[in-house]
C-alpha cells in the first residue's frame, strides 16, 4: 500500500510539471531576445564585448524563458528519479503502474528538452545576427579605418626613426673615451632607463593582459571569432537534436516492452506443457 501511495505522490509530480509546461507555453509569447545594445558596444575593448552581449540576453524574455524550462526539466528527472530508485520496492502490479508513469515522466522529459534545444536555437540565431550587424557597421566605417592605419603609420615611421637615431647616439656615445662622458650622454641614459621601466610597468600591468592589448586583436577580429564560436555552438544543437531522436527511439522500446509485460499479466499462461498417459508407459504392467 505505501508503494502505491508513492507512485501517486510521483505521478502528482509528474503531473504538476505537466501542467506548469502548458501554463509556461501559454505565457512564452513574445518571450523572446531584442538585443538592446548600439553600436557604442564597439567602443568596449574586444575582450569586454561578449561579456556585453551575454549580459544584454540574461536581461531578455528568452533568458527568462529557458531558466524555466531548465528548472522543469530538473523537477522532471527528481519525479523519473524517485520512481525508479522504488520500483524494486513495488509489487508486480504497482511495478506496471510505476514503469508508465516513469515513460510517461520520460515523454514529458523529451519534449521540455526538444523545447529547450529550440530556444537555445533561437539564442544563438539572434545572437549571430547581432554580432553580424556589428560587424557590417564596423567594416563600413572606412574613414575611420583608413585614419587609424594613417595614424599607425606614422607611429610606426616615428618608432624607425627613433630607434634609428638612438642606435646612432648609443654607438657615438660608445665610441667616445668613459673620461669625456657628457651632459648630453648622462641626459640619454637616464631618458631611456625611464622610457624602459615605463614600457616594463605597462607590459606588467593587470590590465594589460585584460584588454587583450599585446594579443594585436582588433575589434572586428574578436567580432570574427565570436561569430565562428556561435556557428560552432549551432553545429552543436544539430548533434543534440540527434541525440533526442535516440532517445525518443529507446523510449518507444522501452513502452514496447511495459506493453508485452502488460499483455502477458492478462492471461494465465502455463509454467509446463500438459502431459498425457502413453502405452509405452504402461509396458511394465504386463511384463513383470
Amino acid at each position: 500500500m505505501s508503494g502505491f501511495r508513492t507512485i501517486i505522490i510521483a505521478t502528482i509530480a509528474l503531473v504538476g510539471v505537466s501542467q506548469m509546461q502548458a501554463a509556461v507555453a501559454f505565457a512564452e509569447i513574445d518571450r523572446q531576445w531584442r538585443p538592446q545594445l548600439s553600436e557604442k558596444i564597439l567602443l568596449l575593448p574586444p575582450k569586454h564585448m561578449n561579456d556585453a552581449i551575454e549580459q544584454d540576453f540574461s536581461k531578455s524574455g528568452l533568458a527568462q524563458n529557458m531558466t524555466s524550462v531548465e528548472t522543469q526539466l530538473f523537477d522532471q528527472v527528481s519525479a523519473i528519479g524517485q520512481l525508479k530508485q522504488n520500483l524494486s520496492r513495488y509489487d508486480e502490479q504497482e511495478q506496471i503502474e510505476a514503469r508508465h508513469q516513469i515513460i510517461v515522466g520520460k515523454k514529458t522529459y523529451i519534449e521540455l528538452l526538444g523545447q529547450q534545444i529550440d530556444l537555445k536555437r533561437e539564442r544563438l540565431h539572434t545572437k549571430l545576427g547581432l554580432l553580424k550587424r556589428l560587424d557590417r557597421n564596423l567594416s563600413s566605417d572606412t574613414a575611420q579605418q583608413k585614419v587609424a592605419s594613417d595614424v599607425a603609420q606614422l607611429q610606426a615611421d616615428a618608432k624607425s626613426r627613433i630607434e634609428g637615431i638612438s642606435s646612432k647616439l648609443r654607438e657615438q656615445i660608445a665610441l667616445e673615451p668613459l673620461t669625456k662622458e657628457t651632459n648630453f650622454s648622462k641626459a640619454f641614459d637616464k631618458n631611456m632607463a625611464a622610457i624602459s621601466a615605463l614600457k616594463d610597468a605597462i607590459a606588467s600591468h593587470r590590465m594589460q593582459s585584460r584588454l587583450g592589448l599585446d594579443s594585436g586583436a582588433t575589434k572586428s577580429d574578436m567580432l570574427r571569432q565570436l561569430m565562428l564560436d556561435t556557428e560552432a555552438d549551432l553545429a552543436l544543437i544539430g548533434i543534440e537534436t540527434e541525440l533526442l531522436g535516440h532517445m525518443a527511439h529507446l523510449l518507444s522500446l522501452d513502452a514496447m516492452a511495459l506493453a508485452e509485460d502488460v499483455a502477458a499479466q492478462s492471461f494465465t499462461v502455463a509454467t509446463k506443457a500438459q502431459t498425457y498417459s502413453s502405452p509405452s508407459d504402461a509396458v511394465p504392467l504386463f511384463t513383470q
